[in-house]
């Protein structure tokens, strides 16, 4: 093995005896002449004023994400700038913004130095999640509320870090939100996690308003987003009111129309529709129904009411005398996702067709099969034992397989659900969580103690060929029969339709159970 000189800015180092691979990563980073006298300037201008966070910066992002050399050389300046808080913070932002677990020492040090500084404690807060910390993120929180009292981001994120927890304490510091920092982005933001959360019709549509009268000037994003919530939620209630709002939203010169154009329509055609049915005219309610479309053609917005828009059609089906088809639509839908609601009205047109429970289930299983695919095998390192996982392994269970990371805040937030849907038969399925991010490798295991999820936790191997359980992004779920068929795959689970997995993983084992 041939001996290799790295060249550094500020000194020289030799490497002896290196694997192939190490060989390659080291060139990685070999600089050009030219790079190497840009970095040696940059290095000067922060000896020169120590105390310049720009100059840091421009130091910083001179390096390729990874090059060992920048934290040789923070080392080296550590030892000279000590008490020079924007040292630190420099190199801590910028780890905290990889979504790096490098960026906590920095950061604390950061603190220790400067401890009335918001920005440092906010950081923290955002990386404690990562390491499965809630309680010390709140902490951190707590502490940048403290340094910046003005600050209203802090404020509300300190009070949304209450859901799940204590929605009594979560609603009450929103609404301090809402009173202290008027006018805010972070208070129109609290009002809709307000409506969202707020289980009484009247209460959530109070909110709703609110945000509208109060906000629509001074905070599009937030209000267009709350607006739209608003919107899908009177459009499975009351598809008439729906359409009021979206009438109201396009009348509104300050707020974007393009959104609004869309909901319109749907709204307008929901109402014909039941205003048709109404008036026996069933040939004029089919062809609108079939008009209806939830993607507009020109613009990705994608309006989230496939459910009630499948049972309205099913419905026009049905008065025209083509129950089967409303039955059909409905069991097929039903096989992908289920809901109790769906069943219901599944169950009903069942009925008229004289069919019982039993030709139903064997129905959806029919749709079922047809659709289910094997699942790819994987043998992939498991971070608790150490040891190779396979799904093999698990053959003759059902599996719930999740694609996450530490960093993904989606992935941080559906897990509660999935865990609440498996409580009653975690002895029964199999929870595999695959961590599509192995530059988050050490928070992981921190994560799982600190959380204290069931989930077994494995390595991604970006090399291995995933097959049928590709996930282009996290969140991602499958989930996984006895036999090692793909019986679901890409759902997300909420509070709005934690019941559904609950019923997935429900059919799934009773099925076997029956055979």
């Amino acid at each position: 093995m041939k001996k290799i000189l790295i060249a550094t800015t500020c000194f020289f180092f030799p490497l002896f005896f290196l694997t192939k691979d190490v060989e390659a990563q080291a060139k990685k980073y070999i600089k050009k002449p030219e790079e190497l006298l840009k970095i040696e300037k940059l290095r000067r201008a922060v000896e020169a004023t120590p105390q310049n966070l720009s100059a840091y910066n421009e130091f910083i992002y001179a390096f390729k994400v990874g090059d060992p050399e920048l934290d040789r050389q923070y080392a080296i300046w550590e030892q000279k700038y000590h008490e020079v808080v924007e040292l630190p913070l420099s190199i801590g932002q910028y780890y905290a913004r990889l979504e790096s677990s490098k960026g906590k020492d920095w950061l604390l040090k950061a603190a220790k130095i400067d401890s009335l500084r918001g920005d440092i404690w906010w950081l923290l807060s955002i990386d404690a999640l990562r390491w499965g910390n809630d309680s010390v993120s709140r902490e951190y929180l707590i502490k940048a509320i403290k340094a910046d009292p003005d600050n209203s981001d802090y404020a509300f994120y300190y009070a949304a870090s209450f859901e799940g927890i204590s929605n009594s304490k979560h609603d009450s510091l929103l609404h301090q939100v809402v009173l202290k920092f008027p006018v805010t982005y972070a208070a129109a933001r609290a009002l809709v996690n307000l409506a969202d959360n707020a289980s009484n019709p009247l209460e959530k549509e109070e909110y709703y308003e609110q945000l509208y009268t109060s906000y629509s000037k001074q905070n599009a994003e937030p209000v267009e987003n709350g607006m739209s919530r608003y919107f899908h939620y009177l459009l499975d209630q009351e598809p008439q009111r729906a359409y009021e709002l979206s009438l109201r939203m396009l009348n509104d010169r300050k707020l974007p129309k393009w959104q609004w154009i869309d909901k319109e329509k749907v709204s307008k055609g929901f109402v014909s529709v039941q205003t048709m049915l109404r008036e026996n005219n069933h040939t004029e309610a089919k062809k609108i129904v079939n008009e209806i479309n939830l993607l507009s053609p020109f613009k990705a917005e994608h309006i989230d009411a496939e459910e009630s828009l499948l049972l309205l059609k099913a419905a026009v089906e049905d008065a025209n005398k083509n129950t089967k088809a409303a039955y059909d639509s409905l069991l097929l839908y039903y096989s992908k996702m289920p809901s109790d609601k769906l069943y219901a009205v599944m169950k009903g047109y069942a009925v008229k067709l004289h069919y019982d429970s039993a030709q139903i289930c064997k129905g959806v299983w029919k749709v079922r099969d047809s659709l289910s695919k094997p699942a790819t095998d994987f043998n992939l390192d498991n971070y608790l034992t150490g040891q190779k996982t396979s799904l093999a392994d698990y053959k003759g269970k059902v599996v719930l397989l999740t694609y996450w990371f530490p960093g993904c805040g989606p992935c941080r937030r559906e897990f509660p659900f999935l865990e609440s849907a498996l409580k009653k038969h975690s002895e029964e399925v199999a929870y595999l969580g695959i961590n599509l991010e192995n530059k988050q490798d050490d928070y992981v295991i921190p994560f799982m103690k600190s959380t204290g999820y069931s989930f077994v936790p494995l390595r991604n191997d970006p090399l291995h060929d995933k097959g049928t359980l590709k996930a282009r992004a996290a969140p991602a779920n499958y989930i996984i029969d006895q036999k090692g068929q793909i019986m679901f795959s890409g759902f997300l689970i909420d509070e709005k339709n934690q019941r559904s997995l609950e019923i997935m993983i429900h059919e799934v084992l009773s099925r076997n159970k029956k055979m």
